[in-house]
This record gives structure tokens, C-alpha cells and sequence, in this order.
């Protein structure tokens, strides 16, 4: 790790990194929108992340070669350059139909920093300034203390005093935050220094999936320290995502373990380090189940005749699928909720001014940018997921017999975001949720080798990546 700490670029992702859960932020000014009150997705805020993602980007802005580096990645793979630069195209025009030009294009921007910090991890990973390695011991270490921060906020049943995080401050007379109908009681739901329990729950997933890389690479098969500690923060990432209630949180964590475990016993040399996760993961449901199972097993039946947030969804999806056939080409960035109250959408479907607070955006990813960036925007955005997913089966497939642990993990990862992704918003409008999600796609797309991403044949490495010598761009490799 020492020669990261020598490299301003590689620091400033790592600062970037590490800041990414921290939800600190400075109030600026409200949209004026149709709402009877104070919205966050109406507000705008100045992010610590947003002065670290612009810092790191600077510094990536003026490496020598790394643009070169970008440039030919991007150039050797037409398919993803053209659908992103149609996809920020289609967005842009919707940009003009938000009630002042302004708000739109800061949100815009916004959109474009996420991606370009995607894009920038994607050319660190190839160019191996930064390892895979690093880049999940960082989150895994970061996830592993807001596991610790998940726990003691469920023991105290209120905020632990990390406000400077970016931590809400809530005590137990707290009115309209996130609870948990438990044994006739309420029980808070952890959010660590995350705005809500389903982006904690989605961070502490991604955790998840770098604790499974770390214990995964572990290559000897004897006892092994550094495998009990891995295992530890994996129990303690764990019982932070419990503490959550997140459901969404809950199967996406299943849906990415079991892809985890399935992959990696279908590739040879992975199944006992796999086989060892496994039981080791069965051993912590097992334990978590058998101390809390009374809490959680309540949560984790969905009744889906009467239970409210399965209920809102629904509501919000119907509103939202209204809204696409009256606007095909889109309402504007972040005025989805503005345009559904003022055509009386919400009011519709029974959510009137008298319960306003639950006037809140669509929760399906894919349903919300339709509604915001247009129809146009998301086929687009679509075929470049399927796109990114082809390329990563490919990708396995190519690697398969030579230990591809990262591409195992992040497959299984990408396939468990966009599971979650169609029972929320956060992916799309939320500061961290955007920025977890681009840096998965932007990560996806540095660690595919040139033969699936049309970028690296397999003479160049066995493992999928250029062995090309350490400060020298793409094209002075390919040239030697």
C-alpha cells in the first residue's frame, strides 16, 4: 500500500474512496418546486464527496497519459463510448423541461461526475496504478466500521454522535425515520452515515462483496489468520445489514452469495476456497438467525396484501408508468415527484396532501429515468447494462480455470445492483447510491480483458490484463 500513498492520483482515488459513505454535506438552497414542504431530492447540497470526487478527478485530468490511456480504452470499445455518449445526450434535452434550467444542470453535473469517476477507476484498474486488491480492502475495511456504526445506533436505538459523517441525528422521540415493526414494538432501523437503511443496506452489500473477494484470494489452503479476520468483518457487515431491515439489502446480499458460491464451484480452482466461504457464511446466518430470528423472521414475511411499503411501491410504479406514456421524452432531472403531484397522479392513487410526506420518487431505477431523462434515455441505458453483463459472462468464460476471483465477485455484484436497483431510487438520485453504482460499472469495465471488451487478447496475461511495464500507456505497449 505504500507506493498508493506515493502516487497523488491513486491517493485521491483512495481518499475518494473511503469518503464515499459519508454523507456530509452543507445545505445551499431549495428548488422551488409545487410541494407543501422541504424535500431533500428538491434540495441541493455541497457533498464531501463532491470535493473529493473533484479532486480525484483533477489530478486524473492532468496525469500524463492517462488521457491517452482513457482515450484508446474507449476507442477499442466503440459499443459502451457510443451508448454512453447517447445516453448523456438524450439526458441533456431533458435538462430544459426542469422548472429552472439551473437545478437541472446541476443535476446533470452530477450524473456526470459519478460516471466520469467510474470512468477514471476504470482506467486506474487498467493501467494497474491501483490493484482490484486495494481497491476492495479499502471498501471492505470502510464497510467493516459501518457495520460497527449499524450496531451500536440498533443497541442504543439512536444516532452514536458521528454527525460530522454525515450521521442523522435521531433520538428515540425521533418523528418519521426509518422503524421497524418488531414484537408489537418499533425498533430503529440502522443507517450508519448513510441518509436511509436501504443505501446503508446497498453499501454494506458491496462490503460484502469485497470480504468475499479478500477471503476468496486467500491462496494458501492451511490455517490462516488473515481468513479468521476476513471472516470476522464478514460478521460484522452482516449484522449490520440485519439490523437494517432492509429487505431489499437482505436479498440482494443473498442474490450475491449465491452467485459467489455458484460460479466460483463451477470453476475448478475455486471450489474449496469457495466451499470454505460457504461454510463459514452458513455458520453466521446460522448464529444471527438463531440470536435475532425473532426480529427478523416477522420483517422477512412480506404480506403483500397489507403491507405498506410493498403497497407505496406499486402506487409509485403505477404513477410512474403514467407519467412515461404522457411524457415519453421525459419530465426533466429531479422532477418526478413535482410533475406527478401537479397532474394529481400521486392524488390519484389515494396519497393526497394529507399524507404528503409519502409524495416521494419512483422506486424502480429504470421506471424513474424514463420518467425523468425519457424512454429514449433508458433503452439506451439498457442495452448498455446488457451490454456491460454480456461482456462480464464473456469475460468469466475466457478466464474460467485461471482463478478469476475479481470478475466472479463483481459479476455476481452487478447482477445483485440491479436486482435492488428495481426496488429503489437511490441508483438515480441520491449522492452515494449514484456514485456506488457508476463505480461498480466503471470497475466491471477495467477488469475485462480486451478479448471480451475488445480491448486485451490473452496472450497478454494470463489473468485477463496487460503485463504491460508500470508507467507506460496503452499505446506504447501495443507498439513494443
Amino acid at each position: 500500500m505504500q507506493k498508493y500513498f506515493e502516487n497523488p492520483l491513486a491517493l485521491a482515488f483512495f481518499v475518494f474512496l473511503v469518503s464515499l459513505p459519508f454523507g456530509t454535506k452543507k445545505f445551499l438552497f431549495e428548488v422551488p418546486t409545487n410541494l407543501p414542504r422541504f424535500q431533500e431530492f428538491s434540495a441541493v447540497f455541497l457533498f464531501l464527496t463532491d470535493m473529493t470526487a473533484v479532486l480525484f478527478l483533477f489530478l486524473f485530468l492532468f496525469s500524463k497519459n492517462i488521457w491517452e490511456d482513457a482515450g484508446t480504452v474507449f476507442a477499442k470499445n466503440k459499443k459502451a463510448q457510443t451508448l454512453l455518449f447517447l445516453f448523456f445526450c438524450f439526458v441533456l434535452v431533458t435538462v430544459w423541461y426542469t422548472p429552472l434550467s439551473f437545478p437541472g444542470l446541476f443535476l446533470y453535473a452530477r450524473l456526470f461526475l459519478a460516471v466520469a469517476a467510474g470512468v477514471a477507476a476504470m482506467t486506474l484498474l487498467f493501467k494497474k496504478i491501483i490493484s482490484f486488491a486495494s481497491v476492495a480492502t479499502a471498501i471492505a475495511g470502510t464497510a467493516v466500521l459501518e457495520g460497527l456504526v449499524g450496531i451500536f445506533q440498533s443497541i442504543f436505538q439512536k444516532s452514536v454522535g458521528l454527525w460530522f459523517l454525515g450521521e442523522s441525528v435521531i433520538t428515540g422521540a425521533t418523528k418519521n425515520v426509518g422503524r421497524a415493526l418488531v414484537d408489537g414494538g418499533f425498533l430503529l432501523r440502522s443507517y450508519g452515515t448513510f441518509p436511509h437503511a436501504n443505501i446503508y443496506a446497498a453499501f454494506l452489500v458491496l462490503g460484502l462483496a469485497a470480504l468475499y473477494y479478500l477471503f476468496l484470494s486467500e491462496a494458501t489452503k492451511k490455517f490462516s489468520v488473515r481468513r479468521i479476520a476476513i471472516g470476522a468483518g464478514i460478521l460484522i457487515v452482516s449484522t449490520g445489514l440485519l439490523f437494517s431491515f432492509s429487505r431489499s439489502g437482505w436479498i440482494g446480499a443473498g442474490i450475491m452469495t449465491f452467485f459467489v458460491v455458484l460460479l466460483g464451484l463451477w470453476i475448478r480452482e475455486m471450489r474449496f476456497p469457495v466451499l470454505l466461504l460457504f461454510a463459514r457464511i452458513v455458520a453466521i446466518a446460522v448464529f444471527l438467525l438463531a440470536a435475532f430470528g425473532h426480529l427478523v423472521l416477522p420483517r422477512a414475511a412480506i404480506p403483500i396484501q397489507t403491507d405498506p411499503s410493498f403497497q407505496y411501491r406499486v402506487l409509485y410504479n403505477t404513477i410512474g408508468i403514467r407519467t412515461i406514456v404522457e411524457r415519453p421524452s421525459g419530465v426533466g432531472l429531479g422532477n418526478q415527484v413535482a410533475y406527478g403531484v401537479g397532474r394529481g397522479f400521486y392524488q390519484d392513487e389515494g396519497i393526497t396532501e394529507k399524507e404528503f410526506w409519502n409524495w416521494q420518487p419512483v422506486h424502480n431505477l429504470f421506471i424513474l429515468i424514463a420518467t425523468e431523462a425519457g424512454f429514449p434515455a433508458l433503452a439506451v441505458f439498457l442495452i448498455f447494462l446488457a451490454y456491460l453483463g454480456v461482456a462480464g459472462w464473456i469475460t468469466l468464460r475466457q478466464t474460467k480455470g485461471m482463478f478469476p476471483v475479481e470478475i466472479v465477485v463483481m459479476f455476481s455484484l452487478f447482477i445483485s445492483f440491479l436486482v435492488m436497483a428495481m426496488a429503489d431510487h437511490y441508483f438515480w438520485d441520491l449522492q452515494a447510491g449514484r456514485l456506488m453504482f457508476w463505480l461498480l460499472l466503471g470497475i466491471m469495465m477495467g477488469l475485462s480483458p480486451r478479448r471480451s471488451m475488445d480491448r486485451i487478447s490473452p496472450s497478454e496475461g494470463g489473468d485477463g490484463r496487460s503485463n504491460r511495464p508500470e508507467g507506460t500507456s496503452i499505446k506504447e505497449h501495443e507498439e513494443s
